[in-house]
């Protein structure tokens, strides 16, 4: 397969991401974050950004926080990406995917974290892509402060991620000391 894709004069990275791609397990082909995308024009952006959006909706409102600082971003998180939903679907004039059910739901907090991390990094990844087309000034405004807003948001979770990593390790030092 690698010598096919070489004889189209396919980069080796190109080969690489399509090989793990037909590697990928089974579940990976049902979560809307897995998907290949192709972005040639605006409205592929639309529509890229819109599912990751809308995915992030869907698993934030299955999650229930239990800690009062992951509470405060979940209500920041639904607040401004339903805000940034709307307006996008507005602005494009689309109809972002329904999403019912997630291919990986998060049980607890640290899945939660860890699942809105790589939504986030999809998030930028799209708009950083996205930003080399040729877009309307009002979209590219648009796609700056959502790739604002994301890059603040995925500070935070690190920040969660990491103060989650040394409270379970400080857990594990003290349950440890105890025996």
């Amino acid at each position: 397969m690698i010598r096919w894709l070489y004889r189209y004069r396919l980069s080796g990275l190109l080969a690489a991401i399509l090989c793990w791609g037909v590697a990928a397990p089974s579940h990976a082909g049902r979560d809307i974050l897995d998907q290949s995308v192709t972005l040639a024009s605006e409205a592929d952006l639309m529509h890229a950004v819109s599912a990751a959006l809308q995915h992030a909706l869907v698993t934030t409102k299955q999650f229930q926080a239990r800690t009062p600082r992951l509470q405060r971003f979940v209500r920041k998180e639904l607040e401004t990406h339903r805000k940034n939903l709307k307006v996008l679907t507005k602005r494009a004039s689309i109809n972002p995917p329904d999403i019912k059910k997630l291919a990986i739901e998060p049980r607890d907090e640290r899945q939660y974290v860890q699942a809105m991390l790589r939504n986030h990094a999809r998030l930028l990844e799209l708009i950083e892509l996205g930003l080399g087309l040729s877009l309307s000034p009002d979209i590219k405004r648009m796609m700056a402060g959502l790739a604002e807003s994301a890059s603040q948001e995925f500070s935070t979770l690190s920040s969660l991620e990491r103060s989650q990593n040394l409270a379970a390790i400080k857990a594990g030092v003290d349950s440890g000391t105890s025996l």
